[in-house]
């Protein structure tokens, strides 16, 4: 099948709009949309509701008939206004330094000499960098490509611009100083096509090697967790209960077949907040067939639970899960845990959990993660995260919703629910859902079939 360069526009597509238009003139028209008015389109050649609704507030303002069709009027206004209004480079984040690498040959990973010298010079930055706690500790290798092809593709080939170059890069501060390459995390991904730089396809045939280096900017320093957020008072018979309960399920899980979902609870030095969480995650564990501690090393793949310690954990047990399940995509995480509406936290009162901003070089030492530091290679595109937590959607600035943002920027349907107040892990009510529906946050009470608990407290 024949392919076409449709960053511009080719004229005469449009005219297929009573049908919905062609798909790659559909995602031209999202990407036009996303740059000119600030929106967070999926650009997935859909003419849904809500690009309908941008059609028309872009009509709207160029002063056009608002109703959301894309005739030659508004085609040539969407055009005149790209012009005006060039692409450009998303911002970059604070405390980051970022090197582009672009150029890459048509369909093609393969490193030009210039991209080595580029990869060169940012492994001697790396070295450089590791001072005792000022030290790099991870590198993000995004891939990008032009529009030509379909998303899917291009987010594969994304993917392998990536890979390519974090290999040649980890290989290189190897070289330079081997003590340091294993403490380094080089995270590879991919945006495909989604984030263009230029009108130039070869620029957007790209990677940009991000490393993040304290010594630029500290990390914020991470609220230590004060609160029994997230448990009932101690009572002993309770605590009976859950151990009697927690044999029958886990005798009664081992005859389930297990599917790519986790359930992970905070090991909590308290008992019975660890108790509380083990319970729930337990009870939910058998609903959905949840892997149980996977090890890439030895999966003998049983359903149950899973503790964390840290927020490498929860990242680490994410990824284990994917290989043991035969690389089958995650399609569910439920985390039950003390959390806030900065993060979830690790063992009661310190500072090593998942969190909304990136932690000070303390705190990621010890296991600290930011929920950027997810890779989004592991997740089912429809992925669903359920955090069951206290105040985990809890404000315009909260955890679910930077969580929600980083899986948006490269999955197709991710859903994350969080509570907006105090209360118990494993029960209903209070939820907020982030989703393509509601990028900001909308209020649900139920979030069946994703989760339907009662008195998680009670």
């Amino acid at each position: 099948m024949s392919r076409q360069f449709f960053e511009v526009a080719p004229t005469g597509t449009s005219q297929g709009e009573a049908n919905g238009g062609s798909t790659a003139f559909v995602r031209w028209v999202q990407r036009a949309l996303n740059q000119i008015l600030g929106l967070r389109l999926a650009t997935d050649g859909v003419m849904g509701p809500a690009t309908r609704s941008a059609i028309r507030s872009f009509q709207q303002r160029q002063g056009l008939v608002a109703d959301g069709v894309i005739g030659p009027k508004t085609e040539a206004a969407l055009r005149a206004a790209l012009q005006s209004r060039p692409l450009s480079a998303p911002p970059s984040q604070p405390g980051l330094q970022r090197v582009i690498l672009d150029d890459f040959d048509f369909n093609r990973d393969d490193l030009k000499p210039a991209h080595r010298q580029q990869v060169a010079a940012v492994a001697q930055r790396i070295v450089r960098g590791q001072r005792g706690t000022q030290a790099i500790r991870v590198v993000r290798v995004v891939g990008h490509t032009d529009p030509v092809g379909t998303d899917s593709y291009n987010i594969a080939l994304g993917r392998r611009r990536a890979k390519r170059v974090a290999r040649e890069l980890r290989a290189m501060v190897a070289r330079l100083k081997p003590s340091i390459a294993g403490r380094i995390s080089f995270v590879a991904e991919s945006r495909g096509e989604r984030e263009p730089i230029s009108n130039n396809p070869t620029r957007n045939r790209r990677v940009e090697i991000t490393v993040a280096a304290s010594q630029i900017q500290p990390g914020r320093t991470i609220p230590p967790d004060t609160s029994g957020c997230g448990v009932p008072a101690k009572q002993p018979q309770r605590e009976a209960y859950f151990d009697e309960v927690l044999s029958e399920v886990e005798t009664r899980a081992r005859r389930t077949r297990v599917q790519p979902t986790l359930c992970l609870f905070q090991n909590a030095d308290e008992r019975s907040h660890r108790n509380h969480f083990q319970f729930q995650a337990q009870r939910w564990a058998r609903r959905i067939a949840a892997v149980a501690d996977p090890d890439p090393t030895n999966c003998n793949t049983r359903v149950g639970p899973t503790s964390y310690d840290t927020g490498a954990n929860i990242i680490s047990t994410i990824e284990a899960a994917h290989v043991c399940l035969g690389r089958k995509p995650i399609k569910a995480v439920h985390i039950f845990s003390h959390s806030g509406s900065h993060g979830v936290f690790g063992p009661h009162g310190l500072t090593q959990g998942l969190y909304r901003d990136e932690p000070d070089a303390a705190s990621r030492s010890g296991g600290a993660r930011r929920v950027t530091d997810i890779s989004t290679a592991v997740l089912a595109q429809d992925v669903v995260i359920v955090l069951h937590g206290c105040n985990t959607a809890n404000g315009d600035d909260s955890f679910a919703r930077a969580l929600f943002d980083h899986l948006a920027a490269m999955l197709t349907n991710p859903k994350v629910f969080g509570h907006t107040t105090l209360g118990c892990a494993g029960r209903d009510g209070n939820w907020r859902e982030f989703s393509r529906r509601a990028p900001a946050g909308q209020r649900v009470n139920l979030i069946a079939p994703h989760y339907f608990g009662k008195g998680g407290c009670s």
